[in-house]
């Protein structure tokens, strides 16, 4: 994260930077200052993909699925990659009742 930080001090308007902080925040468990970092990047732009969905996967980290669901939503509408597109439509799924979230799979 030392090294995002740097990017961002350095190039403040390189939206790249904030997003591999919000990401290491989130992953840090940081999910309020990760929002806070996501916050930023929409500020600059309203539907970047990263601020999307590290707003999302916070939000629902956080319990708060009707505020995650609206932002994964928009994500999506970003036509992300594969993988990121398929973990944010799990998450949908789960907020939505749709999905159990301790399924056994023995």
């Amino acid at each position: 994260m030392k090294a995002y930080l740097e990017a961002a001090r350095v190039k403040p308007g390189y939206l790249g930077a904030l997003a591999g902080v919000g990401h290491s925040l989130r992953m840090l468990g940081k999910h309020h200052e990760a929002l806070r970092v996501a916050k930023q990047i929409l500020l600059k732009a309203k539907d970047d993909p990263d601020g999307l969905h590290i707003a999302g996967l916070a939000h629902f980290a956080l319990g708060q699925g009707h505020a995650a669901a609206s932002y994964l939503e928009r994500f999506l509408a970003t036509k992300p990659e594969i993988e990121a597109a398929q973990e944010a439509r799990g998450l949908l799924d789960v907020v939505r009742g749709q999905f159990e979230q301790d399924p056994d799979l023995s």
